[in-house]
């Protein structure tokens, strides 16, 4: 609403009558207001001389009434200004935020596309976009060094479990570009019955989802951690290992008759990712999380809606050496893109079970609606 001074009418002409005048005079610049005080002067004076005086008062004495009229006005307009606010209200100011990013992955990238369309600025949002690895990006959210971290399951829910208290405000993926690969001759569903599957770590995502193919069959498969399952996978130390979409093209080729028996990146709701924060800092500053969120629904869009200008953000963020890794990257992420950023519960629920599956028992009876809160996503995008 635009703010606006006001003189009452009645208290200025009891003063003088220039300040009837005085404000509409100087807004709208037709008179200078010395001149405008100067006329209103002397038309004071002229009609109130005293009885029986043959002229109006000496330009000595409008000089004085003048200065004390000009002075009562300047009070009264200044003291009405400072009461009412000025004309033109300042515009807000822009909402300061660090996000940090946990992987240097094209599903992470919302923010680095928000940014590189100028939508965080179209919002009225200056984001600070850091990379850090999940662990410290927690401790960057608990010293308050950051705000705001993109994480993916399971990292904010082990981090729930733990006693750290984020929230996830937005999602925009489900599922991840994971594939479960098996060697030459195995099969999938019930023929993963203990089967040995290379994993990066039992309890990280692609130790969830290799308990998930397992799961999904009606048996139960045996994770192995290793620092690299493809390289597992083409050794013949194990039957079958989770490796990113991006090198099943390198697996087929390396080890004849490899093939894939699980494309989780078809698994919705395996694997949510998006924005977290602190409950208390989100909680506290509201309508900052709101402006964030609606600056990264802006970003979703626009990275269906402009394919160059996402795939150079994402090889740039990525740091992808060609095209083509750019072009696959681009192509995974939004193909995985969800229709809505408010977060999906069903989703948390699945991370717990597989969590305590794996043998991490605070996740059994764990509250899934403690792992999010979906009213910032509602106010943003008018749910």
């Amino acid at each position: 609403m635009r703010a606006t001074s006001v003189v009452p009418r009645t208290a200025s002409a009891l003063v003088c009558p220039a300040l009837t005048v005085a404000r509409s005079s100087t807004d709208s610049g037709t008179r200078a207001f010395p001149d405008v005080v100067s006329a209103m002067s002397r038309r004071y004076l002229s009609a109130n001389r005293p009885p029986g005086a043959a002229h109006a008062p000496t330009l000595g004495h409008m000089s004085l009434v003048t200065r004390l009229c000009a002075a009562v006005a300047a009070a009264v307009t200044l003291a009405a200004t400072a009461a009412c606010g000025s004309d033109e209200e300042a515009p807000p100011a822009p909402v300061q935020v660090g996000i940090v990013v946990t992987e240097r992955t094209a599903d992470q990238q919302l923010p680095a596309v928000t940014a590189a369309a100028d939508l965080f600025a179209r919002h009225g949002v200056v984001a600070t976009i850091t990379y850090l690895p999940p662990a410290d990006a927690l401790t960057a959210l608990r010293e308050g060094r950051a705000q705001l971290a993109v994480l993916g399951a399971p990292d904010a829910q082990a981090a729930a479990l733990a006693g750290t208290p984020v929230r996830l405000v937005a999602q925009w993926q489900d599922a991840a570009d994971l594939v479960l690969m098996g060697r030459p001759g195995q099969a999938g569903g019930a023929a993963l019955k203990d089967r040995r599957v290379a994993v990066g770590a039992e309890r990280g995502v692609t130790g969830l989802l290799a308990l998930l193919a397992g799961r999904e069959s009606g048996v139960r498969v045996r994770p192995v951690a290793d620092p690299d399952p493809g390289a597992a996978l083409r050794a013949g130390r194990v039957d079958a290992a989770v490796v990113p979409g991006l090198a099943r093209a390198g697996l087929e080729a390396s080890r004849p008759g490899a093939a894939v028996l699980r494309d989780f990146a078809q698994a919705r709701g395996s694997r949510p990712l998006g924005l977290v924060g602190l409950d208390s800092w989100l909680r506290a500053h509201r309508d900052e999380v709101v402006s964030v969120i609606r600056a990264l629904d802006a970003g979703r869009l626009s990275f269906t809606a402009d394919p160059a200008g996402t795939q150079a953000a994402i090889r740039a963020a990525v740091e992808l050496p060609d095209d083509a890794q750019a072009a696959y990257a681009y192509a995974s992420a939004a193909a995985r893109m969800r229709g809505s950023l408010v977060p999906d519960l069903a989703a948390q629920q699945t991370v717990l079970d597989l969590l305590a599956a794996a043998g991490q028992a605070e996740a059994d009876g764990f509250p899934a609606g403690d792992l999010l809160d979906d009213s910032y996503a509602a106010d943003a995008l008018g749910g």
